[in-house]
Order: structure tokens, then C-alpha cells, then sequence
């Protein structure tokens, strides 16, 4: 028969290799009708046990359309379940390149594909090429008239079928082609080649356990090493909605919820990702934020969002904080501008200037003392699977960057990976593969070992995109990654609590040392407390820390004093202290009437413990005085010593 010569257009194999998210996607001719003719025998013993594949039709109007799957064909009359496996259309009448997509309905994945001995390629109850053997050019017109038929809408796809045929059904050619990939042995990465080369133990142990009915499962992990292991039920799934619906803050912390910030390149899926998690919690496919596919990013206000359990349900203890998306062009998200957004300085839905940094004086409702309900609790970077090992200079220097800052301010650091449903087909057609796919799983381990990010704060998702209603597999992927984020924002909030409890532990112990508010949390790490000494006067209400102004200074200044002090001398004037807080001289000493009596012994010690500084006087406290911790009795304990020396003693 010689060499096969395909229809299908270069245009046509470009937006297929895009639906497949596959770039490097082959297209291998395997059955063409018109030479090996239009039977179903023949097709099924050159077609069977292959897969994917992809079958066009060329009809008399000049359509061109077709259906995938990644299931190979089969002899054995059925209906067979594909989730990944969908219908198009390339061209329309007259030819024009008009190239759409759809997907099988909600629900109705389970017959998607038909096999039959009777049957050439047979998409559910929608699309049917021909059944029965047809004779070749039996029109008049020279095409072929198969008895085949199209009607998405009314079986599984949604559709119909004059979307995609126009009606006719007389055939110019019929063609089935498999989908091949070649699979990279090492994939290069810029930020560090060194490490590339070394010898890696990998994450787990490879098997080549087969997967039935998928050819290449070499790339697939056995189920007994999964990397990580996740319950794929609905139980599961309203088990992740309750937990995180019941999440709230320590009640000493005085928040209502924790901020998590998405930043990351532009159409990683940063928006997305927020409308993934509302509609997991809506039980319906939003677009509360906008989304979609550009050069520059679709976000330009700064949001936080809410997520609700219900419409009419209070907001649950997290907020989504959406930004400006990362560009290589000075367009994209400052630096120096997420600083601001880090430390809660920008308010919600402030409106991104490129041409403008943002300052006290720029911005509308800056807030110059954000409290810690201000600030994030958690940094999460999304970025496309597909761009691991491959991301510009521009994109690792700020990535870098931004990494080097939330480290600074003890913020946790997350990545989310986006779009592995298009890293892999295997995780296309069943989404339940992701933690036994062998690609996505080298994908995380090369992105830990050059960016030093341990794989437990590497996460992985796939958003809403093409599709009109939740899917179980896409709810349980999202929430389980976002319990792990909140997870992280809240020990966030103990560590802050933590220093808290210490700061004020260590204010009770001297009186010297001031406190840091009226009730509410200092935020900030102990580098960048107030330290300087304070005269502490019963009665007099403590300044806030929300309305210090924390300012730059020189090296010799001690960090947060937000004052100007001259560097230490000799000469120095110390700072005034009480009278209680410094050693006693003979100076000190009341003036002795030479007529009053000698004091007794146990007279002079009284006096003398009387004179003594709190820390010495201290030691003859009681035990639950000396208790580390007892605040309640270290603050009498002050009080009354300082009380006796503002009387004269």
C-alpha cells in the first residue's frame, strides 16, 4: 500500500498537542479509510490494544472533527469509562479553522468510549464514524456515505451534533492516529546544573508494574508506593470540608482568620486556585476572580477573599490573598512592593500601578500600624509543573528573592504546582494517579533539590478549567492542599504566640522592662522589639505596639527602638531609672537622729531587705512567687515594692 499520506493539517496537530497539554505530542498514522477502507474488521486489527489515540473525520463540507481517548481500542462489545476523552471539531464548513472542545458531562464518564467487533471508532452514544463495512466512493460525489452518526447532548458529551459535522456524513477519509510523547531522561535546570548531575536516591522505588489498558505504564508507581497517600472518597472529601469549616485561630491571638498569600508567574493558576477551593465548598464551578489566559496577568487589584461553607454560611477562618502575577518585564509584581502586602500595609482591592511603588503616599488607605490579622501567615508560590527546571533568570532571581524575605519575617514558605493533569496522561485520564505517577514525582524531588524546599512544602493541584461541575478527584486534590497550608499559617501563629508568652514573662521579672502593648500581640520577631529601659509607674496605661512606628537605623541603635540614641561613652547619661531598680549608696541612707537608739539586730536586717534591690529582695518570695511563670504574683510583687518607694520609705 506504500506510504501513508495524513490529512491532518499542522494547525490542526498544534491545537490538539494544546488540549493534550502535551507540546512535544507525535501523531502516528495507523488506520486510514480510504486506502484500508471503511471496516470495522480492519480498523480493529490495526487499531486494538493501542492508545491514546485520536480519530478525525474529513466530511464533504469540510469539516474536520473527531474524538481522543487514551484507552486502547478493543474487539469485546461494551461501554468503557475514560474521564480524559473528548470530542472537537478542527475546521467547519468551508473549511474554516474554528477549533473547539468538549468534554463529557458531569457524571457521564463511565461510557464515554464503545468497543465493538461491528464498530469503527465509537465515542458513547454521540459520535459513530460507521458500523457495518461501507464500500469506498459509493456517493456520487466520490466521497464514501457511512450509515454514521453524531448527537453530543443527548449521551455523554455536550454538544450537538451539527456543532461538529454540520449534518453530513459522507466521507472524504477516516483516519485513527496514536499519540506518542517522547519521555526526557534528565531535564536540565538553570539554577543549579551541579545538581543535577549527582547521583539522587529517588523519593521511592521504582516498579513496572503494568496498568491494564495503558500502554507506557512503566511511568506509573505501583499502589504500594504511592509517594503520598490520599483517600480518593466522598467520606474523605466532607471530612476535609468539616475540618477546615471548623478551623479558627486561638482565641488569644484576637483573629478571626489566617492570611494566605498566593504570589507566583503569570497563568501559573493563582486565581484559579481560589476558585477551585470556593467551588469545592459550593458544590458547583465558579469565577468569583478573574482568569484566563494572557500575556500580562488577569489580577491587578490586590484581594482577599473569603470562602464561605454555604452562600449564606460566615466566613470560614482562612482568606485567599490574591496579587499581581509575577512578569519578566518591570509590568509584573515588585519586590519592594510585596514587602508592603507581607507586612499588611496595602488594603484589600488596592488597584496595581506599575508606574507607581507603593508608599504611605500612594496608596488609599495605607495602613502604617497593621496588626498581626494584617499581616500573612503563609506565602504560597504557584507555578505550572511544566515549568520546573525551566523557569528564566528573571523568574528564579525573584523567586529567590521573595523566598529570602518571607524567611526573614519566620512567614512559612509553600509551592503549589499547578496543571499536573497536562504533566502526565496518565493523571489526564484519572486524576487518582497524581501520587503514583512517576513524572510528577520527579518533578517534585528535581524542584527540591535545586531550590533546597523540603518535598512536605511542595504540593501539587489541578484547577477548574474546561469543566462546568465539580468533580470529586479535583475537590479532595485542592482541600488537601489547602488544609496543608493552613496547617502551616497556624504554626505560624504558635511560634508568634510563643515569643509572645516569653516577652511577657520576662516583663514581669524586672521592672525595667516595658511592655509591648494593651492586650494585643506584638507581630513582630524579638529583633525588633522595643528594648530600650523604661521607667515602669503603676496606673499608667502601656503604649500600644500597634502605634510604634518601627523606622531605619544606624548600626550602634539598638534594632525597633524607633528612637536616636547617642552610641554608649563613658560619659554617657544612662537612662533615668527608679530608685528601686539601682544598687544603694551611703547616699541613699536615711539621715539617724543621734538620740534614737541603737536598732536591734533583727530591726537593721528588716531595713536592710527593705533597701535591697527587687532581684535580691526577691529570693525570700514564696514559692509561688518563684514559680517561672506566675505572672499574677511577680506583678503584686512589683507593685507593692515600687508603691513603698514612691512613699519615701
Amino acid at each position: 500500500m506504500g506510504e501513508l499520506q495524513p490529512l491532518l493539517s499542522d494547525e490542526g496537530q498544534g491545537k490538539l498537542r494544546e488540549w493534550l497539554g502535551q507540546p512535544s505530542a507525535e501523531f502516528h498514522l495507523l488506520y486510514k479509510a480510504r486506502t484500508h477502507g471503511f471496516d470495522p474488521a480492519t480498523f480493529h486489527q490495526r487499531c486494538d490494544g493501542v492508545g491514546p489515540t485520536v480519530s478525525v473525520g474529513y466530511n464533504s463540507s469540510g469539516y474536520v472533527f473527531g474524538g481522543y481517548t487514551v484507552l486502547p481500542w478493543g474487539s469485546e462489545a461494551g461501554y468503557h469509562r475514560d474521564p480524559r476523552a473528548f470530542l472537537f471539531v478542527l475546521y467547519t464548513g468551508r473549511n474554516q479553522f474554528n477549533p473547539q472542545r468538549i468534554d463529557a458531562m458531569q457524571g457521564k464518564t463511565r461510557a464515554t468510549v464503545r468497543h465493538g467487533l461491528s464498530y469503527g471508532p465509537t465515542f458513547g452514544n454521540d459520535l459513530m464514524f460507521f458500523s457495518g463495512k461501507s464500500a469506498s466512493g459509493n456517493n456520487k460525489d466520490g466521497y464514501t456515505k457511512t450509515n454514521g452518526f453524531c448527537t453530543p447532548g443527548d449521551g455523554f458529551y455536550m454538544a450537538n451534533g451539527l456543532q461538529l459535522t454540520g449534518g453530513d456524513y459522507r466521507f472524504k477519509d477516516i483516519e485513527v492516529y496514536q499519540v506518542t510523547e517522547q519521555m526526557r531522561s534528565e531535564i536540565a535546570s538553570p539554577i543549579n546544573t551541579s545538581l543535577n548531575r549527582r547521583a539522587v536516591k529517588p523519593m521511592v522505588q521504582f516498579s513496572d508494574e503494568p496498568v491494564v489498558g495503558v500502554r507506557g505504564s512503566w511511568r506509573v508507581l505501583p499502589e504500594s508506593s504511592a509517594w503520598r497517600e490520599v483517600d480518593w472518597s466522598l467520606l474523605f472529601l466532607e471530612q476535609l470540608k468539616q475540618e477546615i469549616a471548623d478551623y479558627r485561630p486561638l482565641a488569644e491571638l484576637r483573629i478571626e482568620q489566617v492570611n494566605i498569600l498566593l504570589v507566583g508567574p503569570v497563568g501559573a493558576g493563582k486565581s484559579s486556585f481560589f476558585n477551585t477551593v470556593n467551588s469545592a465548598f459550593r458544590n458547583y464551578v465558579t469565577n468569583q476572580a478573574a482568569t484566563g489566559v494572557t500575556n500580562h496577568s488577569m489580577t491587578t487589584q490586590f484581594r482577599r477573599y473569603d470562602v464561605r461553607a454555604s452562600r449564606e454560611g460566615p466566613s470560614l477562618g482562612f482568606r485567599l490573598c490574591d496579587t499581581l502575577g509575577l512578569e519578566d518585564l518591570q509590568s509584573g509584581l515588585d519586590i519592594v512592593d510585596l514587602l508592603y502586602i507581607l507586612d499588611g500595609n496595602v488594603p484589600d482591592r488596592y488597584q496595581f500601578n506599575p508606574l507607581v511603588r507603593i508608599s504611605a503616599e500612594t496608596v488609599p488607605g495605607f495602613n502604617m500600624a497593621p496588626s498581626l490579622g494584617d499581616k500573612t501567615h503563609c506565602v504560597v508560590y504557584v507555578m505550572d509543573i511544566s515549568d520546573v527546571g525551566s523557569m528564566s533568570r528573571v523568574t528564579t532571581e525573584k523567586f529567590g528573592a521573595i523566598r529570602a524575605q518571607v524567611s526573614q519575617r519566620g512567614i512559612p514558605f509553600v509551592v503549589l504546582l499547578t496543571k499536573v493533569d497536562r504533566a502526565c496522561s496518565h493523571v489526564g485520564s484519572d486524576l487518582t494517579m497524581v501520587y503514583r505517577s512517576r513524572h510528577i514525582v520527579e518533578q517534585v524531588d528535581l524542584l527540591s533539590r535545586t531550590t533546597g524546599i523540603p518535598k512536605s512544602s511542595i504540593l501539587v493541584t489541578k484547577n477548574y478549567d474546561s469543566e462546568l461541575e465539580t468533580q470529586l478527584a479535583v475537590d479532595v486534590l485542592a482541600l488537601h492542599a489547602l488544609r496543608q497550608m493552613i496547617r502551616y499559617a497556624d504554626n505560624y501563629l504558635d511560634d508568634h504566640l510563643d515569643r509572645h508568652v516569653q516577652s511577657v514573662r520576662a516583663s514581669t521579672v524586672s521592672p525595667r522592662q516595658g511592655s509591648d502593648g494593651d492586650g494585643s500581640l506584638p507581630p513582630t520577631p524579638p529583633t525588633e522589639r522595643d528594648d530600650s529601659p523604661q521607667q515602669h509607674r503603676p496606673g499608667k496605661e502601656k503604649a500600644s505596639y500597634a502605634n510604634k512606628r518601627h523606622q531605619p537605623h544606624p548600626s550602634w541603635e539598638k534594632p525597633g527602638s524607633g528612637r536616636k540614641s547617642q552610641p554608649p561613652t563613658r560619659t554617657s547619661v544612662t537612662p533615668r531609672t527608679h530608685s528601686s531598680q539601682r544598687p544603694t549608696t551611703k547616699e541613699d541612707e536615711p539621715p539617724r537622729s543621734r538620740s534614737s537608739p541603737p536598732k536591734s539586730r533583727e530591726s537593721a536586717k528588716e531595713e536592710e531587705d527593705q533597701r535591697r534591690p527587687p532581684s535580691t529582695a526577691s529570693k525570700k518570695s514564696t514559692a509561688e512567687e518563684r514559680r517561672p511563670g506566675s505572672t499574677t504574683s511577680s506583678k503584686t510583687a512589683v507593685t507593692s515594692i515600687v508603691g513603698r518607694y514612691d512613699q519615701g520609705m
